[in-house]
């Protein structure tokens, strides 16, 4: 039997109870060792026991099932035997790159070679920063080989050097036509009269000596080199939708400068509001531009501020990092009267929005075609609307947060690992517990967006490419309000691994399939619930940067108050400095405070019940 276990103060481990049948030949100097190395060749390493307790027999219960609670744990000749691993240094180049870009993205002081980059921490999402940073330093490799070879050892034996590297990217300027990724087309059928303002934005520093021409290199040089910020949504195409046309590089810049110099202290934060506010109001998806940049002029004496901002149809969550360290490096070397160089390109956007076309094309699997068309997803649990006739805007959004500890939320991370689960799997399991109690249901839909990145073939290299790739898919949650709390959890990351292909088939046949498919995707009820994990942000995750010291300057408001919400409540998570915080908005105008605090409450309790 193997169970994952976790004592007092540690993390989960899987822990293997043997029982040696008689007569069998089992080397006596040290049997777990021997087991552990005869899984290694059948198995992956995370799937190997960590630790072996040897027993006479396995306890059942009274109905003949493994009594887990009569299971003693490990002792520490078992946690150690067969298992205890050497730290052993990088050896080549390749390894130390590899080895310095895991200890800075996973906080970690030293990484081994023959250490796991999931054990440690690792994600979807720093894989895909792993793959950006080491093409950085002359590295090639894909995401996919980052989820085969999990150690620095076995990675850098199939990455090769930038010199030795096949194919390599065309790194001119993309100009021309194409077809709206699925992402783009939800957000264009989204009721909201000001398409321009949905925004990302941070403050940089405004370092002393800046002048026009130094933002202005610095600008061109990251609008050349990311051409998904040149995008222009134009109508077109079949039907008179839109499509999106790459622009060539022009003379005007989108700068704006704002001289507050002579603003007092006192004064400043209203002037900043709002001038940050009409630059948030400022870009236009038909014209451009879909950049803006402010700069917050203070005088001689005094550092001033950039305001960057970004539309949200051509930067996600793990482009912005990348524009904005590239406008950053882009301004040093411009103010060192340096030759602006950035990373070489990935693949572009445009290659990327003309394999999705390709890929809706192919025929679908049936199963798949099955998943997202389950009539099941017509008879799901609905949420109690209290005000029907109110606002569904964003004007009456309200936030509530809720906070979990840094031990429960320690223990979370390590249940996930245990399981080789997302810690989001985990919470989308919590949230469906919660909304199934509250809706006496036990089907519920929930929107959920994921960074969508995926491996189409082709060479394709989207590490640093910039652009809108999210997708988003409601995925169908069967939890019987019967089952207790360990069933619940297998059964729901069951069903959420069980997604085909991470829900990227359900915006192929939603927005670029036949016309059939689009109807009856069409005519089922929307979620009523959207939920987005941005991952653990100390370590390297891409959640929207902060202004790191600089949070009291106004952002302005990033998203038009006019647009109708597309879901009743919205979830973002994330883990910042070892604390779970999940941010609930919803609509006011339609739900009163009580019953949304009575399912954040349920949900916090449905998460506390899987961890134990």
């Amino acid at each position: 039997a193997v169970i994952a276990r976790a004592e007092a103060g540690e993390d989960a481990r899987l822990v293997a109870y043997v029982v040696p049948v008689p007569g069998n030949a089992v080397a006596e100097a040290n049997p777990a060792a021997e087991l552990r190395a005869h899984l290694g060749k059948l198995l992956p390493d995370y799937m190997v026991p960590s630790a072996f307790v040897f027993l006479p027999v396995l306890p059942l219960t009274p109905n003949g099932k493994l009594d887990r609670k009569a299971l003693p744990p490990p002792d520490d000749k078992a946690r150690l035997a067969g298992v205890e691993k050497v730290y052993v240094a990088p050896r080549t180049a390749e390894e130390k790159i590899l080895a310095d870009i895991w200890a800075t993205l996973l906080k970690v002081d030293k990484v081994g070679v023959h250490d796991n980059f999931f054990e440690l921490g690792g994600d979807s999402i720093l894989s895909i920063r792993v793959v950006a940073r080491a093409g950085e330093a002359g590295l090639k490799f894909s995401v996919q080989d980052a989820y085969q070879h999990q150690t620095i050892e076995e990675l850098a034996a199939v990455a090769v050097t930038a010199s030795g590297a096949a194919g390599e990217i065309d790194q001119s300027v993309v100009t021309g036509a194409a077809p709206l990724t699925p992402i783009q087309h939800w957000f264009f059928a989204w009721d909201n009269p000001d398409p321009h303002h949905f925004n990302w934005a941070t403050y940089l520093p405004a370092p002393r000596g800046l002048t026009e021409a130094h933002l202005r290199g610095a600008l061109q040089a990251v609008l050349a080199h990311h051409d998904a910020l040149r995008t222009r949504f134009v109508g077109g195409g079949e039907g008179g939708g839109r499509i999106q046309q790459f622009a060539p590089i022009g003379e005007e810049m989108p700068l704006t400068e704002i001289d507050i110099s002579a603003v007092s202290a006192a004064e400043r934060p209203a002037v900043m509001e709002a001038r940050a506010n009409e630059l948030q109001v400022s870009l236009n998806v038909e014209n451009g531009p879909l950049v803006r940049l402010g700069w917050f002029k203070a005088g001689e004496k005094f550092d001033g501020y950039l305001l960057l901002v970004v539309h949200h149809a051509v930067t996600d969550t793990i482009s912005f990092p990348l524009v904005v360290g590239d406008f950053t490096t882009a301004l040093r070397q411009s103010l060192r009267q340096q030759e602006i160089a950035l990373p070489a390109k990935t693949s572009s956007f445009k290659l990327w929005s003309e394999l999705l076309l390709a890929e809706a094309a192919k025929p679908m699997a049936e199963d798949e075609r099955a998943y997202w068309l389950d009539p099941r997803r017509r008879e799901v649990g609905r949420l109690s609307i209290d005000f029907p006739e109110g606002d569904r805007t964003r004007a009456a959004a309200e936030d509530v947060t809720l906070t979990v500890d840094e031990e429960t939320t320690r223990q979370l991370v390590s249940v996930a690992r245990s399981m080789q689960a997302g810690v989001d799997e985990l919470l989308v399991v919590a949230l469906g517990r919660a909304l199934t109690g509250a809706m006496h249901q036990e089907r519920v839909v929930i929107n959920i967006e994921r960074h969508g990145r995926h491996d189409l073939g082709e060479g394709l290299n989207t590490s640093r490419t910039v652009g809108w790739f999210a997708n988003i898919s409601p995925a169908l949650l069967v939890l019987p309000e019967t089952l207790p709390a360990d069933e619940l959890l297998a059964a729901g990351v069951e069903q959420l691994r069980a997604i085909p292909r991470q829900g990227l088939g359900y915006g192929l046949l939603r927005y670029l399939g036949n016309d059939d498919d689009r109807a009856a995707l069409g005519a089922q009820p929307e979620a009523e619930v959207f939920f987005n994990y941005f991952g653990q942000q100390n370590a390297g995750m891409g959640a929207p940067p902060k202004n790191k010291g600089r949070q009291q300057l106004p952002l302005g408001v990033l998203v038009s108050k006019r647009a109708a919400r597309r879901h009743l409540i919205e979830i973002n998570a994330l883990i910042q400095n070892g604390v779970l915080q999940m941010r609930w908005s919803y609509s006011a105008g339609l739900l009163s405070a009580d019953p949304v605090g009575g399912l954040l409450q349920a949900c916090e309790a449905a998460l506390r019940a899987l961890v134990r």
